[in-house]
């Protein structure tokens, strides 16, 4: 028991390192993508924006020309990308322990009894009970550095299109629109943002389970978490009009650039920003109503409810609350070896996804998880599992080719492919695998790994996670 309280006011401790270590920021973690889609890529007048250079005249800024009309789509793109983030940041899977020991009171004894020798799986639930009037205490600690969403690699895959309006005469350079886009021939330029995003999350899960009877146990989960967001956006021109047209005989050059006569802007936006805080609390609850005992398996209902505790301005939380209810069931192959299946649905509140759009909501999830457990010895288990959720229709990201008219350009109508809003669900799939070893009494040091089996939602590529238990 001191070696868990130690851990706990360790934990305890970085944290509020990690809390007050940290630069003070200007916004909040869920501004910082809609700012630097919405504001930083549109600010006029600054010297580091395109202009077209002319022979025959002053170079005039042409912010404005290319990003005409471009606020809502890019605000609405922020905000999307920022529900996302939200939904799988803040529910991204936690391993925590539904009790490494289980007891039942057998009447023949008038004691307890273990109910499995094996200690359980990290990312799913098992129907045993930890017995009534037992306490189980546990905390777990994972870091995930997230490196895709929706399969494009967070560095350099995800891309926007801006085209230059119709500004001006066919052949000429006023100021007034005519019906001939593409001509003059730099109507046909685009410029291409690039997003790229760095975001981690630190998470210690600190969970209670409580044996109210031998078949129904009560528990809680508090995450705390240190979430660090920093994104850059890299723009580019790509001339399809002004560098792929001769200059016709006695017209002025015209041609976009950035200044110095670069394609790419020297000076990428950035934005930055990071929040430590207690996450989305979990209350839990779980009744065993079958207990076949030996190899006839058991069963068992839970129910778990998402309190919207978490600052959705940070991304620490949802904003809304979620009811989770599941089947689990288990049984056992000779002894050593056990199955176990979970199958739920969540249903969500609607919420906020944060101050900045109130028109999201959360989506209803369906769930599943499979797997085994197994007690190589009275002191090791190991466990996998499949773990899988589906959003069911939220607002989401696919990857779209957009077509640009180019007279001169091979070949005509030149393809891109942009990060474009969507709908539909999203199947999310992990995979599990660990240890669980019991050193002395009922304390338990766990190690497992979390991987994704498939690209869908905010992937990390490899979580770590640890923990230590103690039963009472």
């Amino acid at each position: 028991m001191r070696l868990f309280v130690r851990v706990c006011r360790l934990t305890a401790g970085v944290f509020l390192l990690l809390s007050a270590g940290g630069a003070a920021s200007a916004q909040t973690v869920a501004q910082v993508i809609p700012s630097l889609l919405t504001e930083r890529i549109t600010i006029n007048g600054q010297s580091l924006n395109p202009v077209l250079v002319n022979d025959h005249g002053p170079a005039i800024d042409h912010t404005a020309h290319f990003f005409q009309g471009s606020f809502d789509r890019l605000f609405r793109v922020g905000t999307v990308t920022n529900g996302l983030l939200a939904t799988q940041l803040t529910t991204y899977p936690i391993g925590y322990s539904s009790g490494g020991f289980t007891y039942t009171f057998d009447p023949t004894t008038s004691t307890d009894r273990r109910t499995s020798p094996s200690f359980g799986p990290a990312f799913a639930d098992r129907p045993y009970t930890i017995g009534k009037g037992r306490w189980n205490l546990a905390l777990n600690y994972q870091r995930a550095t997230f490196d895709t969403l929706e399969g494009k690699d967070l560095q350099n895959e995800i891309h926007f299109y801006f085209q230059h309006n119709d500004c001006c005469p066919a052949g000429g350079n006023g100021s007034v629109g005519d019906v001939s886009r593409g001509d003059p021939p730099f109507e046909q330029d685009l410029i291409e943002a690039t997003l790229n995003v760095n975001v981690s999350a630190n998470t210690v899960a600190f969970s209670a389970s409580y044996g109210l009877t031998d078949n129904l146990d009560l528990g809680v989960v508090v995450p705390v978490i240190d979430i660090s967001m920093d994104a850059q956006l890299t723009s580019r021109l790509i001339r399809l009009g002004s560098e792929n047209n001769p200059r016709p005989a006695g017209s002025p050059l015209n041609f976009h650039a950035f200044p110095g006569g670069s394609l790419e802007n020297p000076y990428p936006a950035q934005a930055a920003a990071s929040a430590t805080g207690i996450g989305d609390m979990v209350v839990r609850a779980k009744y065993n109503f079958f207990k076949g005992g030996g190899d006839k398996g058991a069963a068992a209902v839970g129910v778990d409810l998402r309190l919207p505790t978490g600052s959705e301005e940070d991304l620490l939380g949802t904003g809304a609350a979620q009811a989770r209810v599941s089947f689990i069931g288990s049984t056992a192959l000779g002894g050593r070896f056990f199955p176990h299946v979970n199958v739920g649905y969540t249903f969500s509140g609607k919420g906020y996804v944060n101050e900045l759009v109130s028109d999201l909501r959360q989506p209803h999830e369906a769930n599943y998880t499979f797997g085994f457990d197994s007690a190589l010895t009275s002191n090791l288990t190991v466990a996998a599992d499949v773990i899988g959720r589906s959003l069911l229709d939220p607002s989401g990201f696919t990857d779209a080719t957009r077509e640009f008219a180019c007279v001169s350009c091979p070949p005509l109508s030149p393809g891109f492919k942009e990060f474009e809003l969507s709908s539909g669900n999203v199947n999310l799939l992990f995979g599990s695998a660990g240890v669980r070893f019991n050193p002395f009494t009922n304390l338990l040091i766990s190690g497992h790994l979390l991987f994704p089996l498939r690209d869908a939602g905010l992937v990390d590529k490899l979580t770590p996670v640890i923990g230590v238990e103690y039963a009472f």
